[in-house]
Order: structure tokens, then sequence, then C-alpha cells
């Protein structure tokens, strides 16, 4: 059997004093990405490639961030691109396995 560790080290405490605010609504909210910096760079790539038929695929535990730098990098992007057109799927009467595509203007 494991030895049981003790009850000190169930819980990590900080100094408060290190701090040089009173609560924490007074420092200025984080900007960018924190941490992850392969991550980061990798996702900055992937959205920079100017070529048809390459994806992102994010990969990692639920409620990492990873859709929000995605969806962050592809936001600070977008003015700089030109619209896409928008896809939708409607039924086909014919085959209804099989919809049909149309693509309407941005």
């Amino acid at each position: 059997m494991p030895e049981p560790l003790p009850t000190a080290e169930l819980a990590k405490r900080c100094d408060a004093q290190q701090f040089e605010f009173e609560t924490t609504a007074e420092p200025e909210p984080l900007t960018g990405i924190a941490g992850q910096r392969r991550a980061v760079d990798a996702v900055r790539f992937g959205v920079d490639i100017q070529a048809e038929g390459f994806n992102i695929f994010a990969l990692g535990p639920l409620g990492t961030g990873k859709r929000s730098m995605v969806r962050q990098f592809l936001a600070e992007r977008a003015p700089y691109e030109s619209a896409s057109h928008d896809w939708c799927y409607v039924n086909n009467f014919e085959d209804a396995y099989r919809p049909q595509a149309v693509c309407l203007p941005a």
C-alpha cells in the first residue's frame, strides 16, 4: 500500500503578501494566450497557410481553451481575408440520403 499523504501536503498555499493588489478585481485582465507556446505557434502556422486542403485539428483535455485559441487567431485574421461563400444543405426530394449543397454569397 502507498503511504498516506500528510495533511499539510494536501493543498499548496501561496503567500498573499507577494501580490501588489488587494483584490483580484484590481489587476488588468491578461491578454493573449498564457502558456502552451508550441500549441500557439502551431495554430498560428496553420492559420497562415495560404493553400486549400489544410485543416487545424486541436486535441487536448476538455476546457483547456483549444477552441477559444483557434477562434481568436481566426478572428484576428478575418478582417484581412475576403469573405467566403456560405454553404447550406437542402433536402434532395429524389434521394433523401444525398442532400443538395447550395452556395450562397456571403
